[in-house]
């Protein structure tokens, strides 16, 4: 009795404090904040503000709707109400990924991260992060990723040969019907290329990097493959608005374990295991090369990813603001494994998606390609080729792989410009935007890719031909490393292995372009991009199946 007592003080106790919270969040809070005067939506929940309707909609859905009702810069509600900045503007943009130190994750968005990466560095912050990335740029470099293209090709063909062998066991009738030849199975299941692609990336990722065969596309059930999966999958959005604030702001629910976890508590188990291999394989293969105890930086050969970690990780003679330690090094295992993997399997499946949906396009992409004389061209030449060049910045502009940048203020108060104004709820117009420290803001990069502002009034359209004009005025808005886009956002935090990942888009494209075609499944599915930290591909009305990308991949004739 005394223990269902305690109980139910504890439980009314936290609903008090949750009420209160909620009512100064949502009714004291906003008309303090610095951000009281944009306009946006009312909250449509007490304890995840708008945020409900973000996660439950399709990535760019209600961002849309906000633009198109409030403008480009506008305030909502999150977690228990707290104001948020949501801004599609490209000087906001551009401001906060600058001063991205001043800016880091917000808390949950860096906790389920490193639940999956550890500490490296897609999480860290500050001068972990500086540190970090001063290590691991040269092995990402203009050159070193020169040297990666015949990985590249190479892994393009057996991606190739795996999905003919996969289309090639399904073009078969599944019988007749009225003297009828009934549809294939290539014609109504098709090929899951996000399968095959992902395992594809996976490979090479693994030998590029770090030399290491994972061979996932030639075994189906390769655990390296399946535990990265298992991660991925394992941070199924949960839609119970009450979990979600409990997980955040109350550290014992994080240790609760849902079903949906447990492959993610599989996936780690497999990922720190082969990270621990690599390791001290390459710290064995070291020290029995050296001509004593200590390790100078100069007995660890080689620019490729995992001489970099080793010799940060044993060198003797490195200063500390250049060394990692075991747990660090790990953690950039993990780290570049999921992040590059990830990143160009999604960009690619899309790629393919969009080619099966526009055969003009597509018949000259692969003629432009053809004029190419050999299998294995250098970087060099890829990079010569135009309308190659327009169609990747084209679908990593309407299909980038991460749809957001979630971000916090640091600074005790900030004034970011505007280069749309917006009109503020007084009636008045503004010009910039007063924010103080603790402000999450939240740049919905989905939809900076589609801001008629930056891109024109066919910003919705997929026309690479937009890239082989005359660069505008709007265009340069955007500060970024590639392709005047979002997608790799830009200052310190920006993605130093886009490099990596464009070349090895258009290594894939290449190959498989002068042997196949791609083409819808006669149902024509709708797909949709579902956010799970990457954008992924789902068909509508078959969400239960899970994440795939479903086309008839043919012989070119």
């Amino acid at each position: 009795m005394f223990i269902l007592v305690l109980l139910t003080g504890a439980l009314g106790l936290a609903a008090f404090s949750w009420a209160s919270i909620a009512f100064f969040s949502l009714y004291l809070a906003p008309r303090r904040s610095s951000l009281y005067n944009l306009q946006g939506p009312n909250h449509t929940n007490y304890f995840t503000g708008n945020f409900l309707d973000i996660l439950s909609a399709r990535t760019d859905e209600e961002h849309a709707k906000y633009r198109e009702k409030y403008g480009s810069t506008l305030r909502f509600a999150g977690i228990a109400g707290a104001p948020v900045l949501n801004s599609t503007d490209p000087k906001v943009f551009n401001h906060v990924m600058k001063e991205a130190y001043d800016y880091p994750k917000p808390g949950m968005a860096a906790r389920v991260l490193r639940i999956a990466t550890g500490d490296g560095v897609v999480t860290a912050e500050g001068e972990a992060h500086k540190r970090h990335r001063r290590i691991m740029i040269p092995s990402l470099s203009a050159q070193a990723v020169k040297s990666m293209v015949p990985i590249f090709l190479e892994k393009g063909m057996e991606l190739v040969d795996k999905m003919m062998e996969d289309a090639a066991e399904k073009d078969m009738a599944v019988g007749e019907s009225a003297g009828e030849k009934k549809a294939t199975r290539l014609e109504t299941e098709g090929v899951d290329v996000k399968d095959w692609v992902g395992r594809a990336t996976l490979d090479v990722m693994a030998l590029a990097g770090f030399d290491y065969k994972s061979d996932s596309l030639q075994n189906k059930t390769n655990e390296l493959y399946v535990a990265f999966v298992g991660l991925t999958d394992g941070f199924a959005p949960t839609l119970d608005s009450f979990k979600a604030i409990m997980w955040d702001f109350v550290p014992y629910f994080r240790t609760m374990k849902r079903r949906h976890e447990i492959p993610l508590t599989q996936g780690l188990a497999v990922s720190r295991r082969v990270g621990i291999e690599l390791m001290e394989q390459k710290k064995q293969a070291v020290l029995g090369s050296a001509s004593d105890q200590a390790v100078d930086k100069k007995d660890v050969q080689g620019r490729d990813i995992l001489s970099l970690l080793v010799r940060a990780n044993i060198a003797a003679n490195l200063p500390e603001s250049q060394k990692l330690s075991d747990e660090e090094v790990l953690a950039q295992i993990s780290n570049l494994l999921f992040a590059g993997y990830e990143t160009s399997s999604t960009v690619l499946t899309w790629m393919f998606h969009r080619l099966s949906e526009d055969k003009a396009v597509q018949d000259k992409l692969r003629e432009e390609i053809c004029q190419i004389d050999t299998d294995m061209p250098t970087l060099d030449e890829l990079n010569a080729l135009p309308y190659l060049e327009a169609f990747v910045k084209e679908s990593l502009r309407l299909d980038p792989p991460s749809p957001y940048a979630n971000r916090e203020c640091l600074k005790d108060e900030d004034f970011i410009p505007l280069a749309e104004p917006v009109i503020g709820r007084d009636g008045s117009v503004i010009n910039e935007v007063r924010i103080t420290k603790g402000t999450m803001v939240m740049l919905p990069l989905f939809n900076i890719n589609r801001s008629k502002f930056i891109y024109g009034e066919d910003a919705e359209e997929f026309r690479p031909e937009r890239w082989l004009e005359d660069v505008t005025d709007s265009l340069n808005s955007i500060e970024a490393p590639y392709g005047h886009q979002a997608s790799f956002i830009s200052g310190p935090r920006a993605c130093f292995g886009w490099r990596f990942a464009v070349a090895e888009m258009k290594a894939f494209l290449f190959v498989t372009l002068r042997r196949v075609q791609f083409e819808p499944i006669i149902s024509h599915p709708e797909y949709e991009h579902i956010t799970l930290i990457i954008s992924r591909p789902r068909i509508v009305g078959r969400e239960k199946e899970g994440y795939q990308m479903r086309l008839q991949v043919k012989p070119v004739e």
